[in-house]
C-alpha cells in the first residue's frame, strides 16, 4: 500500500548526510510548483545561490550525490509522492570492512522473508 500523496508543502533546503547516491522518483500531479533547486553553498548556514531549477514532473527519476549539494524541494499544490533510494555510508562501510560473509549467509538461505539473524 502507497502512502497517500502530499497535497500542498514544500522540503527546506537540506544536505542528504551520509548518503552515497541516491535514486529520487517523483510521482504525482501537480497544479502548481514542486521544482527541485539546487544551490552552490558550501554549508547549511552558507546555503549560496540557487545554480538549477529541475521542475516537476511525474516519473522523473533523478540521481546524484545529495550528501554534497544542498537542495530543496518549492512550494506545491497538487498530489506529490517522492520515493527515495540510496545507498548509506555505513552500508558500504560495513561491506568494505566485512565483505559479503553475513548477506552471503542470507542469499545461502534463499533470501527468507521471515526474521533471519546470520553469525
Amino acid at each position: 500500500k502507497f502512502p497517500k500523496p502530499e497535497t500542498k508543502g514544500n522540503i527546506p533546503q537540506h544536505i542528504d548526510e551520509k548518503d552515497v547516491i541516491s535514486c529520487v522518483v517523483t510521482l504525482g500531479t501537480l497544479e502548481d510548483g514542486g521544482s527541485t533547486s539546487f544551490n552552490d553553498g558550501i554549508d547549511l548556514k552558507k546555503c549560496g545561490k540557487e545554480i538549477y531549477n529541475l521542475p516537476f514532473e511525474h516519473g522523473r527519476i533523478q540521481i546524484g550525490t545529495y550528501s554534497e549539494i544542498i537542495h530543496k524541494v518549492n512550494k506545491w499544490k497538487g498530489n506529490r509522492l517522492t520515493m527515495n533510494f540510496n545507498i548509506k555510508a555505513p552500508i558500504v562501510d560495513h561491506f568494505e570492512k566485512f565483505g559479503d560473509y553475513f548477506y552471503k549467509q542470507y542469499e545461502d538461505r534463499g533470501y527468507p522473508c521471515e526474521l533471519f539473524i546470520a553469525s
